[in-house]
């Protein structure tokens, strides 16, 4: 049986813990749902992104570059760094690598003037667009480092039950709250622990109610 990521009890009901899991199964976001940038790569051995791109064709790429920059496109840099595994990023301020064999650019993440103003559903591309839209890609470009690094979770919660003594009784019991697909570990904990409070609230409204219909049986009514 797997070994969770992450074990951790329930602050306002440790009666319930929240064991978290890799996805073994994740799907690549890429093609799972629909998004607002499109990932244009070129690499030897995998296929990465949206669109693939001959590496060895400079004056392909070059002339995409140009189309877009003609079009007025937001189109930010993507950096790999492939060494016993892969790892993504973007940055705006340069190259984010100190490696020079292992990484390097491998294709670009761009968004039209058009894909920009039906996103935020506006006429004009205002600076607070227009940074908006760039975090927007920078976040669709962590969810892929997440796919590409591993860091895809899943989540099930357990119930222990406890005697007045605050020792277990009985075994423990799965769940039904659980969920996968998660990209990112902070993404993934903040879901778990809010299914867990939703768990416990719902706990606590049945125990509550319990004990009403045990103390009306208690005094006969």
């Amino acid at each position: 049986m797997r070994e969770p990521v992450e074990t951790e009890a329930y602050d306002d009901d440790p009666r319930i813990t929240i064991k978290l899991y890799y996805d073994e199964s994740a799907e690549d976001p890429r093609t799972k749902w629909d998004h607002f940038g499109t990932m244009v790569c070129w690499h030897d051995r995998a296929h990465l992104g949206d669109e693939q791109m001959d590496r060895h064709d400079p004056d392909a790429i070059e002339g995409r570059l140009k189309e877009l920059k003609r079009m007025g496109a937001l189109v930010l840099p993507l950096y790999l760094y492939e060494h016993s595994g892969m790892t993504m990023s973007t940055s705006r301020s340069g190259y984010p690598f100190t490696d020079p064999w292992d990484a390097g650019q491998v294709g670009f993440i761009y968004a039209t003037p058009e894909d920009i103003r039906t996103c935020f559903m506006v006429k004009r591309i205002t600076k607070e667009i227009h940074e908006k839209a760039i975090k927007n890609l920078e976040g669709e470009v962590s969810e892929y480092d997440d796919y590409l690094t591993g860091s895809v979770y899943g989540y099930q919660l357990e119930f222990q039950d406890e005697n007045d003594d605050g020792e277990p009784v009985g075994e423990p019991e799965l769940l039904e709250d659980n969920c996968w697909g998660l990209y990112g570990y902070d993404w993934a904990m903040e879901e778990a622990r809010d299914a867990a409070k939703h768990a416990a609230e719902a706990l606590h409204e049945r125990e509550e109610q319990q004990q009403q219909v045990t103390m009306s049986e208690a005094w006969g009514v």
